[in-house]
Protein backbone atom coordinates (compact mmCIF):
# COMPACT_ATOMS: atom_id res chain seq x y z
CA UNK A 1 0.00 0.00 0.00
CA UNK A 2 2.65 2.35 0.92
CA UNK A 3 4.49 2.13 -2.23
CA UNK A 4 1.21 2.32 -4.36
CA UNK A 5 1.19 5.86 -2.64
CA UNK A 6 4.60 6.94 -3.49
CA UNK A 7 3.95 5.92 -7.39
CA UNK A 8 0.49 8.36 -6.81
CA UNK A 9 2.51 11.31 -6.17
CA UNK A 10 4.38 11.27 -8.39
CA UNK A 11 1.64 10.68 -10.83
CA UNK A 12 2.22 11.07 -14.49
CA UNK A 13 -0.49 10.06 -17.91
CA UNK A 14 0.42 6.99 -17.43
CA UNK A 15 -0.15 6.51 -13.71
CA UNK A 16 -2.96 8.56 -13.75
CA UNK A 17 -4.87 6.31 -16.97
CA UNK A 18 -3.58 3.01 -14.76
CA UNK A 19 -4.14 4.27 -11.20
CA UNK A 20 -7.80 2.47 -10.86
CA UNK A 21 -6.97 -0.51 -11.62
CA UNK A 22 -3.89 -0.70 -9.07
CA UNK A 23 -5.95 0.17 -6.25
CA UNK A 24 -8.32 -2.67 -7.34
CA UNK A 25 -5.76 -4.96 -7.31
CA UNK A 26 -4.61 -4.80 -4.19
CA UNK A 27 -4.47 -7.82 -1.97
CA UNK A 28 -6.88 -8.54 0.69
CA UNK A 29 -5.20 -7.77 4.47
CA UNK A 30 -4.77 -11.12 5.14
CA UNK A 31 -1.88 -11.82 2.49
CA UNK A 32 -0.01 -8.39 3.96
CA UNK A 33 3.11 -8.58 5.13
CA UNK A 34 4.08 -10.63 8.39
CA UNK A 35 1.24 -12.40 8.33
CA UNK A 36 1.73 -14.33 5.30
CA UNK A 37 4.95 -15.47 6.85
CA UNK A 38 3.48 -16.30 10.08
CA UNK A 39 1.36 -18.54 7.78
CA UNK A 40 3.75 -20.27 6.36
CA UNK A 41 6.54 -22.46 7.35
CA UNK A 42 8.79 -19.62 6.98
CA UNK A 43 9.06 -18.03 10.17
CA UNK A 44 13.00 -18.41 10.04
CA UNK A 45 12.56 -15.32 7.81
CA UNK A 46 11.87 -13.46 11.28
CA UNK A 47 15.32 -14.10 12.80
CA UNK A 48 16.94 -12.10 9.34
CA UNK A 49 18.66 -8.73 9.50
CA UNK A 50 14.95 -6.99 9.81
CA UNK A 51 16.31 -3.89 7.77
CA UNK A 52 18.26 -6.24 4.82
CA UNK A 53 14.30 -7.48 4.54
CA UNK A 54 12.86 -4.58 4.39
CA UNK A 55 14.63 -3.46 1.94
CA UNK A 56 14.06 -6.21 -0.57
CA UNK A 57 10.32 -6.13 0.33
CA UNK A 58 10.36 -2.34 -0.04
CA UNK A 59 11.37 -2.56 -3.52
CA UNK A 60 9.56 -5.41 -4.25
CA UNK A 61 6.43 -3.48 -3.02
CA UNK A 62 7.49 -0.08 -5.35
CA UNK A 63 8.31 -2.53 -8.47
CA UNK A 64 4.43 -4.22 -7.73
CA UNK A 65 3.16 -0.41 -7.68
CA UNK A 66 4.72 0.91 -10.81
CA UNK A 67 3.79 -2.60 -12.72
CA UNK A 68 0.00 -1.75 -11.59
CA UNK A 69 0.00 1.66 -12.77
CA UNK A 70 1.44 0.70 -16.06
CA UNK A 71 5.31 1.55 -15.76
CA UNK A 72 6.88 -2.05 -16.88
CA UNK A 73 9.88 -0.96 -17.34
CA UNK A 74 10.35 1.37 -14.91
CA UNK A 75 9.27 -1.33 -12.73
CA UNK A 76 11.58 -3.90 -14.16
CA UNK A 77 14.76 -1.73 -13.70
CA UNK A 78 13.23 -1.38 -9.90
CA UNK A 79 12.98 -5.39 -9.67
CA UNK A 80 16.80 -6.24 -11.14
CA UNK A 81 18.77 -6.23 -7.95
CA UNK A 82 16.30 -8.01 -6.04
CA UNK A 83 17.08 -11.27 -6.51
CA UNK A 84 20.46 -11.19 -5.47
CA UNK A 85 19.90 -10.01 -2.57
CA UNK A 86 16.88 -12.25 -1.52
CA UNK A 87 19.38 -14.60 -2.53
CA UNK A 88 21.81 -13.48 -0.20
CA UNK A 89 19.51 -13.21 2.57
CA UNK A 90 18.95 -16.85 2.13
CA UNK A 91 15.16 -16.61 2.22
CA UNK A 92 13.90 -18.61 -0.82
CA UNK A 93 10.02 -17.38 -0.20
CA UNK A 94 10.94 -14.00 -0.71
CA UNK A 95 13.12 -15.20 -3.88
CA UNK A 96 10.01 -16.89 -5.40
CA UNK A 97 8.22 -13.39 -4.88
CA UNK A 98 10.65 -11.67 -6.98
CA UNK A 99 10.95 -14.25 -9.61
CA UNK A 100 6.84 -14.48 -9.74
CA UNK A 101 6.86 -10.49 -9.96
CA UNK A 102 9.42 -10.81 -12.76
CA UNK A 103 7.70 -12.94 -15.12
CA UNK A 104 4.49 -11.00 -14.44
CA UNK A 105 6.49 -7.75 -15.85
CA UNK A 106 8.43 -9.61 -18.33
CA UNK A 107 5.00 -10.64 -19.67
CA UNK A 108 3.39 -7.77 -19.89
CA UNK A 109 6.53 -6.27 -21.70
CA UNK A 110 5.99 -9.28 -24.29
CA UNK A 111 8.75 -11.31 -23.50
CA UNK A 112 6.99 -14.94 -22.96
CA UNK A 113 9.87 -17.32 -23.07
CA UNK A 114 11.49 -15.30 -20.12
CA UNK A 115 8.30 -14.78 -18.30
CA UNK A 116 7.83 -19.10 -18.32
CA UNK A 117 11.42 -19.65 -17.48
CA UNK A 118 10.94 -17.27 -14.33
CA UNK A 119 7.67 -18.77 -13.14
CA UNK A 120 9.41 -22.40 -13.00
CA UNK A 121 12.68 -21.20 -10.95
CA UNK A 122 9.77 -19.32 -8.98
CA UNK A 123 8.03 -22.59 -8.00
CA UNK A 124 11.27 -24.08 -7.20
CA UNK A 125 12.10 -21.54 -5.11
CA UNK A 126 8.86 -21.90 -3.63
CA UNK A 127 9.05 -25.98 -3.28
CA UNK A 128 11.95 -25.35 -1.19
CA UNK A 129 10.53 -22.99 1.13
CA UNK A 130 7.24 -25.27 1.68
CA UNK A 131 5.65 -22.04 0.56
CA UNK A 132 1.85 -23.12 -0.75
CA UNK A 133 1.19 -19.79 -1.48
CA UNK A 134 3.69 -19.17 -3.50
CA UNK A 135 3.23 -22.68 -5.15
CA UNK A 136 -0.21 -21.88 -5.88
CA UNK A 137 0.53 -18.59 -7.87
CA UNK A 138 3.36 -19.83 -9.70
CA UNK A 139 1.90 -22.99 -10.71
CA UNK A 140 -1.43 -20.93 -11.96
CA UNK A 141 0.70 -18.62 -13.67
CA UNK A 142 2.32 -21.36 -15.34
CA UNK A 143 -1.23 -22.67 -16.13
CA UNK A 144 -2.32 -19.26 -17.65
CA UNK A 145 0.95 -19.27 -19.65
CA UNK A 146 0.83 -22.77 -21.05
CA UNK A 147 -2.77 -22.66 -21.36
CA UNK A 148 -4.32 -19.59 -22.63
CA UNK A 149 -1.06 -17.44 -24.39
CA UNK A 150 0.95 -20.46 -25.66
CA UNK A 151 -2.54 -23.05 -26.58
CA UNK A 152 -0.70 -26.11 -24.83
CA UNK A 153 -3.62 -27.62 -23.14
CA UNK A 154 -2.11 -30.48 -22.19
CA UNK A 155 1.06 -29.35 -20.87
CA UNK A 156 -1.19 -26.43 -19.07
CA UNK A 157 -3.24 -29.74 -17.10
CA UNK A 158 -0.08 -30.91 -15.75
CA UNK A 159 0.60 -27.66 -13.75
CA UNK A 160 -3.27 -27.10 -12.80
CA UNK A 161 -3.08 -29.84 -11.04
CA UNK A 162 0.33 -29.06 -8.82
CA UNK A 163 -1.81 -25.68 -8.20
CA UNK A 164 -4.59 -27.19 -7.03
CA UNK A 165 -2.70 -29.67 -4.62
CA UNK A 166 -0.95 -26.33 -3.52
CA UNK A 167 -4.61 -24.83 -2.75
CA UNK A 168 -5.75 -27.49 -0.93
CA UNK A 169 -3.15 -27.40 1.49
CA UNK A 170 -4.22 -24.01 2.61
CA UNK A 171 -5.91 -22.86 5.72
CA UNK A 172 -8.31 -20.10 3.14
CA UNK A 173 -7.62 -21.15 -0.04
CA UNK A 174 -10.05 -18.66 -1.57
CA UNK A 175 -7.86 -15.79 -2.86
CA UNK A 176 -5.96 -18.75 -4.51
CA UNK A 177 -8.36 -20.55 -5.61
CA UNK A 178 -10.59 -18.16 -7.30
CA UNK A 179 -7.74 -16.85 -10.26
CA UNK A 180 -7.07 -21.17 -10.94
CA UNK A 181 -10.45 -21.69 -11.54
CA UNK A 182 -10.90 -18.64 -13.91
CA UNK A 183 -7.69 -20.00 -16.04
CA UNK A 184 -9.14 -23.75 -16.02
CA UNK A 185 -12.75 -22.65 -17.23
CA UNK A 186 -10.84 -20.79 -20.07
CA UNK A 187 -8.78 -23.23 -21.24
CA UNK A 188 -11.27 -25.95 -21.29
CA UNK A 189 -13.77 -23.86 -23.54
CA UNK A 190 -11.24 -23.23 -25.66
CA UNK A 191 -10.57 -27.12 -26.09
CA UNK A 192 -14.43 -27.95 -26.44
CA UNK A 193 -15.39 -28.94 -22.85
CA UNK A 194 -17.74 -26.73 -22.83
CA UNK A 195 -19.92 -28.23 -20.17
CA UNK A 196 -16.70 -28.51 -17.83
CA UNK A 197 -15.71 -24.83 -19.00
CA UNK A 198 -19.23 -23.24 -18.06
CA UNK A 199 -19.72 -24.86 -14.89
CA UNK A 200 -15.76 -23.13 -13.90
CA UNK A 201 -16.80 -20.10 -15.36
CA UNK A 202 -19.89 -19.44 -13.15
CA UNK A 203 -17.85 -20.82 -10.12
CA UNK A 204 -15.31 -18.38 -11.08
CA UNK A 205 -17.61 -15.38 -11.48
CA UNK A 206 -18.96 -16.31 -8.14
CA UNK A 207 -15.77 -16.42 -6.47
CA UNK A 208 -14.75 -13.18 -7.46
CA UNK A 209 -17.87 -11.21 -6.75
CA UNK A 210 -17.01 -12.71 -3.10
CA UNK A 211 -13.70 -11.65 -3.34
CA UNK A 212 -13.98 -8.19 -4.65
CA UNK A 213 -17.78 -7.16 -4.61
CA UNK A 214 -19.69 -6.90 -7.83
CA UNK A 215 -18.49 -3.60 -8.91
CA UNK A 216 -14.57 -5.13 -9.98
CA UNK A 217 -12.72 -5.38 -12.83
CA UNK A 218 -11.72 -8.86 -12.10
CA UNK A 219 -15.94 -9.50 -12.37
CA UNK A 220 -15.98 -7.69 -15.49
CA UNK A 221 -12.96 -10.56 -16.79
CA UNK A 222 -15.20 -13.29 -15.28
CA UNK A 223 -18.09 -12.11 -17.00
CA UNK A 224 -16.00 -11.89 -20.33
CA UNK A 225 -14.95 -15.31 -20.22
CA UNK A 226 -18.89 -16.80 -19.96
CA UNK A 227 -19.40 -14.74 -22.75
CA UNK A 228 -16.89 -16.77 -24.92
CA UNK A 229 -18.62 -19.94 -23.45
CA UNK A 230 -21.65 -18.50 -24.08
CA UNK A 231 -20.52 -17.77 -28.10
CA UNK A 232 -19.39 -21.67 -27.98
CA UNK A 233 -22.50 -22.97 -27.02
CA UNK A 234 -24.22 -21.00 -29.53
CA UNK A 235 -26.51 -19.45 -26.79
CA UNK A 236 -25.48 -15.38 -28.75
CA UNK A 237 -28.02 -13.03 -27.26
CA UNK A 238 -26.64 -13.86 -23.49
CA UNK A 239 -23.29 -14.29 -25.10
CA UNK A 240 -23.27 -10.31 -26.36
CA UNK A 241 -25.19 -9.11 -23.26
CA UNK A 242 -22.61 -10.90 -20.75
CA UNK A 243 -19.65 -9.40 -23.22
CA UNK A 244 -21.55 -5.58 -23.53
CA UNK A 245 -21.95 -5.48 -19.50
CA UNK A 246 -18.10 -6.57 -19.05
CA UNK A 247 -16.84 -3.86 -21.33
CA UNK A 248 -19.29 -1.45 -19.99
CA UNK A 249 -17.92 -2.29 -16.12
CA UNK A 250 -14.70 -2.14 -17.06
CA UNK A 251 -14.61 1.01 -18.99
CA UNK A 252 -16.72 2.31 -15.62
CA UNK A 253 -13.82 1.15 -13.74
CA UNK A 254 -10.45 2.22 -15.37
CA UNK A 255 -11.62 4.37 -18.35
CA UNK A 256 -12.25 3.71 -21.85
CA UNK A 257 -8.44 3.97 -22.81
CA UNK A 258 -7.03 1.51 -20.00
CA UNK A 259 -5.50 -1.95 -21.74
CA UNK A 260 -8.10 -4.23 -19.42
CA UNK A 261 -10.74 -2.14 -20.71
CA UNK A 262 -9.73 -2.55 -24.10
CA UNK A 263 -8.90 -6.24 -23.81
CA UNK A 264 -12.52 -6.66 -22.78
CA UNK A 265 -14.11 -4.50 -25.54
CA UNK A 266 -12.00 -6.26 -28.25
CA UNK A 267 -14.02 -9.35 -26.31
CA UNK A 268 -17.41 -7.82 -27.44
CA UNK A 269 -15.87 -6.95 -30.82
CA UNK A 270 -14.99 -10.75 -31.52
CA UNK A 271 -18.86 -11.55 -29.95
CA UNK A 272 -20.44 -9.22 -32.48
CA UNK A 273 -18.36 -10.69 -35.17
CA UNK A 274 -19.05 -14.15 -34.22
CA UNK A 275 -22.41 -13.48 -34.79
CA UNK A 276 -22.56 -11.41 -38.35
CA UNK A 277 -22.49 -7.65 -36.76
CA UNK A 278 -19.11 -7.00 -38.87
CA UNK A 279 -20.59 -3.43 -39.32
CA UNK A 280 -20.35 -2.76 -35.15
CA UNK A 281 -17.38 -5.11 -34.34
CA UNK A 282 -15.31 -3.39 -36.92
CA UNK A 283 -14.57 0.06 -34.86
CA UNK A 284 -14.39 -1.64 -31.63
CA UNK A 285 -11.56 -3.77 -32.79
CA UNK A 286 -10.26 -1.30 -34.38
CA UNK A 287 -10.35 1.19 -30.98
CA UNK A 288 -9.23 -1.59 -29.03
CA UNK A 289 -5.86 -2.26 -30.88
CA UNK A 290 -5.32 1.31 -31.17
CA UNK A 291 -5.41 1.54 -27.01
CA UNK A 292 -3.30 -1.44 -26.38
CA UNK A 293 -0.31 -0.39 -29.16
CA UNK A 294 -0.26 2.99 -26.80
CA UNK A 295 -0.26 0.55 -23.59
CA UNK A 296 2.47 -1.80 -24.73
CA UNK A 297 4.04 -0.79 -27.80
CA UNK A 298 3.74 -2.06 -31.33
CA UNK A 299 6.00 -5.35 -31.31
CA UNK A 300 4.53 -6.55 -27.85
CA UNK A 301 3.60 -10.15 -27.74
CA UNK A 302 -0.16 -9.22 -26.51
CA UNK A 303 -0.65 -7.57 -29.72
CA UNK A 304 -1.55 -11.31 -31.92
CA UNK A 305 -4.62 -11.46 -30.81
CA UNK A 306 -5.72 -8.17 -31.70
CA UNK A 307 -4.25 -7.58 -35.20
CA UNK A 308 -5.73 -11.10 -35.95
CA UNK A 309 -9.28 -10.46 -34.36
CA UNK A 310 -9.32 -6.91 -37.08
CA UNK A 311 -7.87 -9.28 -40.12
CA UNK A 312 -10.58 -11.24 -39.51
CA UNK A 313 -13.70 -8.50 -39.93
CA UNK A 314 -11.42 -6.96 -42.51
CA UNK A 315 -11.45 -9.79 -44.52
CA UNK A 316 -15.06 -10.22 -44.09
CA UNK A 317 -15.47 -6.89 -45.35
CA UNK A 318 -13.34 -7.55 -48.68
CA UNK A 319 -10.23 -5.78 -47.26
CA UNK A 320 -8.49 -8.45 -48.09
CA UNK A 321 -5.12 -6.76 -48.38
CA UNK A 322 -5.38 -4.91 -44.86
CA UNK A 323 -6.19 -8.28 -44.06
CA UNK A 324 -3.10 -10.30 -45.26
CA UNK A 325 -0.84 -7.20 -43.99
CA UNK A 326 -2.48 -7.68 -40.42
CA UNK A 327 -2.04 -11.07 -40.52
CA UNK A 328 1.69 -10.81 -41.47
CA UNK A 329 2.45 -8.83 -38.63
CA UNK A 330 0.34 -10.90 -35.84
CA UNK A 331 2.94 -13.94 -37.71
CA UNK A 332 5.87 -12.59 -36.98
CA UNK A 333 5.12 -11.08 -33.63
CA UNK A 334 3.75 -14.79 -32.62
CA UNK A 335 6.77 -16.80 -33.95
CA UNK A 336 8.93 -14.65 -32.13
CA UNK A 337 7.28 -15.02 -28.43
CA UNK A 338 6.29 -18.90 -28.94
CA UNK A 339 8.47 -20.39 -32.05
CA UNK A 340 7.31 -21.47 -35.38
CA UNK A 341 5.76 -24.86 -33.37
CA UNK A 342 2.79 -23.32 -31.16
CA UNK A 343 -1.05 -23.03 -31.21
CA UNK A 344 -0.99 -19.45 -31.81
CA UNK A 345 0.99 -19.96 -34.90
CA UNK A 346 -1.28 -22.51 -36.06
CA UNK A 347 -4.23 -19.67 -35.23
CA UNK A 348 -2.71 -17.34 -37.17
CA UNK A 349 -1.79 -19.95 -40.10
CA UNK A 350 -5.67 -20.56 -40.03
CA UNK A 351 -6.61 -17.70 -40.64
CA UNK A 352 -4.59 -16.38 -43.14
CA UNK A 353 -5.82 -19.52 -44.90
CA UNK A 354 -9.52 -18.51 -44.72
CA UNK A 355 -8.33 -14.54 -45.78
CA UNK A 356 -6.92 -16.18 -48.83
CA UNK A 357 -10.55 -18.39 -49.27
CA UNK A 358 -12.20 -15.24 -49.17
CA UNK A 359 -10.15 -13.50 -51.65
CA UNK A 360 -11.14 -16.43 -54.19
CA UNK A 361 -7.06 -17.89 -54.17
CA UNK A 362 -8.29 -21.73 -53.23
CA UNK A 363 -4.48 -23.17 -53.68
CA UNK A 364 -3.14 -20.78 -51.41
CA UNK A 365 -6.00 -21.03 -48.91
CA UNK A 366 -5.15 -25.01 -48.94
CA UNK A 367 -1.56 -24.58 -48.46
CA UNK A 368 -1.74 -22.34 -45.50
CA UNK A 369 -4.59 -24.72 -44.05
CA UNK A 370 -2.54 -27.78 -44.51
CA UNK A 371 0.48 -25.97 -42.16
CA UNK A 372 -2.00 -25.25 -39.58
CA UNK A 373 -3.02 -28.85 -39.45
CA UNK A 374 0.06 -30.20 -39.80
CA UNK A 375 1.04 -27.88 -36.53
CA UNK A 376 -2.11 -28.79 -34.56
CA UNK A 377 -1.50 -32.44 -34.87
CA UNK A 378 1.95 -32.23 -33.63
CA UNK A 379 1.07 -30.35 -31.15
CA UNK A 380 -1.96 -31.50 -29.70
CA UNK A 381 -2.44 -34.56 -31.63
CA UNK A 382 -4.73 -36.13 -33.70
CA UNK A 383 -8.12 -35.90 -31.84
CA UNK A 384 -8.10 -32.39 -30.65
CA UNK A 385 -10.90 -30.47 -31.35
CA UNK A 386 -8.77 -27.59 -32.36
CA UNK A 387 -8.12 -29.35 -36.03
CA UNK A 388 -11.47 -29.52 -36.67
CA UNK A 389 -11.13 -25.78 -38.13
CA UNK A 390 -8.60 -26.53 -40.32
CA UNK A 391 -9.89 -29.44 -41.51
CA UNK A 392 -12.89 -27.75 -42.41
CA UNK A 393 -11.39 -25.54 -43.95
CA UNK A 394 -9.22 -28.13 -46.26
CA UNK A 395 -12.62 -29.88 -47.36
CA UNK A 396 -14.38 -26.72 -48.47
CA UNK A 397 -10.72 -25.77 -50.02
CA UNK A 398 -10.54 -29.01 -51.99
CA UNK A 399 -14.02 -28.47 -52.90
CA UNK A 400 -13.55 -25.61 -54.89
CA UNK A 401 -10.48 -27.20 -56.52
CA UNK A 402 -12.55 -30.23 -57.83
CA UNK A 403 -11.45 -33.01 -55.55
CA UNK A 404 -14.76 -33.92 -53.62
CA UNK A 405 -13.67 -37.43 -52.32
CA UNK A 406 -10.84 -35.50 -50.02
CA UNK A 407 -13.44 -32.49 -49.19
CA UNK A 408 -16.25 -34.96 -48.06
CA UNK A 409 -13.12 -36.93 -45.89
CA UNK A 410 -11.64 -33.87 -44.18
CA UNK A 411 -15.32 -32.41 -43.75
CA UNK A 412 -16.69 -36.01 -41.55
CA UNK A 413 -12.89 -35.83 -40.01
CA UNK A 414 -13.65 -31.98 -38.82
CA UNK A 415 -17.35 -33.34 -38.02
CA UNK A 416 -16.23 -35.93 -35.33
CA UNK A 417 -13.66 -34.03 -33.49
CA UNK A 418 -16.25 -31.24 -33.19
CA UNK A 419 -18.99 -33.12 -31.31
CA UNK A 420 -18.17 -31.25 -28.04
CA UNK A 421 -18.12 -27.89 -29.70
CA UNK A 422 -21.57 -27.08 -30.87
CA UNK A 423 -20.57 -24.07 -31.93
CA UNK A 424 -18.95 -24.65 -34.99
CA UNK A 425 -20.86 -27.97 -35.68
CA UNK A 426 -23.18 -25.84 -38.78
CA UNK A 427 -19.45 -25.03 -40.67
CA UNK A 428 -18.35 -28.98 -40.67
CA UNK A 429 -22.17 -29.65 -41.63
CA UNK A 430 -22.33 -27.84 -44.18
CA UNK A 431 -18.66 -28.55 -45.35
CA UNK A 432 -19.71 -32.93 -45.48
CA UNK A 433 -23.39 -31.47 -47.39
CA UNK A 434 -21.67 -29.72 -49.76
CA UNK A 435 -18.93 -32.63 -50.52
CA UNK A 436 -21.59 -34.91 -50.77
CA UNK A 437 -23.68 -32.72 -52.99
CA UNK A 438 -21.13 -32.84 -55.24
CA UNK A 439 -20.38 -36.36 -55.23
CA UNK A 440 -24.15 -36.85 -56.17
CA UNK A 441 -25.28 -38.66 -53.06
CA UNK A 442 -28.07 -36.21 -52.34
CA UNK A 443 -29.81 -38.23 -49.44
CA UNK A 444 -27.05 -37.64 -47.11
CA UNK A 445 -26.09 -34.31 -48.43
CA UNK A 446 -29.49 -32.83 -47.68
CA UNK A 447 -29.09 -34.61 -43.99
CA UNK A 448 -26.08 -32.69 -43.55
CA UNK A 449 -27.59 -29.11 -44.95
CA UNK A 450 -31.05 -29.70 -43.36
CA UNK A 451 -29.06 -30.16 -39.60
CA UNK A 452 -27.14 -27.05 -40.43
CA UNK A 453 -29.71 -24.86 -41.58
CA UNK A 454 -31.58 -25.71 -38.29
CA UNK A 455 -28.99 -25.12 -36.20
CA UNK A 456 -27.80 -21.67 -37.59
CA UNK A 457 -31.89 -20.83 -37.77
CA UNK A 458 -32.25 -21.82 -33.97
CA UNK A 459 -29.62 -20.23 -32.42
CA UNK A 460 -30.60 -16.66 -34.44
CA UNK A 461 -27.73 -16.70 -36.61
CA UNK A 462 -26.97 -13.74 -39.12
CA UNK A 463 -28.23 -14.42 -42.55
CA UNK A 464 -25.09 -14.15 -44.55
CA UNK A 465 -23.58 -17.26 -42.05
CA UNK A 466 -26.95 -18.89 -43.15
CA UNK A 467 -26.46 -17.92 -47.12
CA UNK A 468 -23.94 -21.16 -47.96
CA UNK A 469 -25.98 -23.44 -46.60
CA UNK A 470 -28.75 -22.54 -48.09
CA UNK A 471 -27.95 -22.57 -51.54
CA UNK A 472 -26.64 -25.88 -50.75
CA UNK A 473 -29.76 -27.14 -49.43
CA UNK A 474 -31.72 -26.00 -52.43
CA UNK A 475 -29.68 -27.38 -54.81
CA UNK A 476 -29.73 -30.58 -53.29
CA UNK A 477 -33.26 -30.63 -52.64
CA UNK A 478 -33.97 -29.50 -56.71
CA UNK A 479 -34.12 -33.15 -58.32
CA UNK A 480 -37.54 -33.54 -56.16
CA UNK A 481 -40.36 -32.21 -57.51
CA UNK A 482 -42.17 -31.63 -54.49
CA UNK A 483 -39.51 -29.62 -52.98
CA UNK A 484 -38.51 -27.32 -55.65
CA UNK A 485 -40.81 -24.12 -54.22
CA UNK A 486 -39.04 -24.36 -51.58
CA UNK A 487 -35.66 -25.14 -53.19
CA UNK A 488 -36.08 -21.72 -54.97
CA UNK A 489 -37.30 -20.04 -51.49
CA UNK A 490 -33.83 -21.16 -50.13
CA UNK A 491 -31.44 -20.01 -53.15
CA UNK A 492 -33.63 -16.59 -52.69
CA UNK A 493 -32.90 -15.87 -49.40
CA UNK A 494 -29.30 -16.95 -49.66
CA UNK A 495 -29.25 -14.19 -52.53
CA UNK A 496 -30.43 -11.60 -50.30
CA UNK A 497 -27.35 -12.67 -48.15
CA UNK A 498 -24.64 -12.50 -50.45
CA UNK A 499 -25.74 -9.29 -51.86
CA UNK A 500 -24.38 -7.45 -49.18
CA UNK A 501 -21.06 -9.97 -49.14
CA UNK A 502 -17.96 -9.57 -51.02
CA UNK A 503 -17.34 -13.65 -52.19
CA UNK A 504 -19.39 -13.22 -55.63
CA UNK A 505 -21.59 -15.53 -54.52
CA UNK A 506 -24.73 -13.43 -55.42
CA UNK A 507 -23.98 -14.00 -58.93
CA UNK A 508 -23.26 -17.76 -58.80
CA UNK A 509 -27.39 -17.82 -56.83
CA UNK A 510 -28.39 -15.44 -59.95
CA UNK A 511 -27.08 -17.72 -62.64
CA UNK A 512 -28.63 -20.88 -60.95
CA UNK A 513 -31.92 -19.21 -60.13
CA UNK A 514 -32.19 -18.80 -64.02
CA UNK A 515 -31.42 -22.10 -64.59
CA UNK A 516 -33.98 -23.41 -62.22
CA UNK A 517 -37.34 -21.39 -62.78
CA UNK A 518 -40.68 -22.49 -60.43
CA UNK A 519 -43.38 -20.43 -59.63
CA UNK A 520 -44.05 -17.91 -56.53
CA UNK A 521 -42.66 -19.40 -53.52
CA UNK A 522 -45.27 -20.66 -50.83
Amino acid sequence: MRQLLDALRQADVTVVENAPRAVLALRSAGECGELAALKSERARTLALPRADLDQVQEALGQAGALQSVGKAKEALERLAPLEAKAAALGDRGLSAAVLLRHAEIQRDLGALDDAEALMHRAATEATAARDDAALARAWTALTDEVGITRRLPREAERWSGYAQAAVARLDSPIELAAPLVCTLGRIHTHVGKLDLGQEELRRCFDLQQRLNGPESLAVAEALSAQAGALIESGKTHEAVDAARRAFELARRLVGPAHPSAATLENHLASVLYTIGRYDEALPLYEESLAVMERAVGKDSARLPLFLDNLANVYSSLGRFDDAQRLLARALELDIRAAGPESSVVAQIENNIAATYQDAGDLQRAHEHFQRSLEVSERIEGPTSARLAQALSGLGQTALGLGHAEESARDCARALELLKGVPRAVPEALTCLGRAELELGRLAPAVTHLEAAVAQLEERGDAPVNLAEPRFALARALWPVSAERARAVGLARQAREAFGGSPSGRAADVDAWLKAHPVGPHR
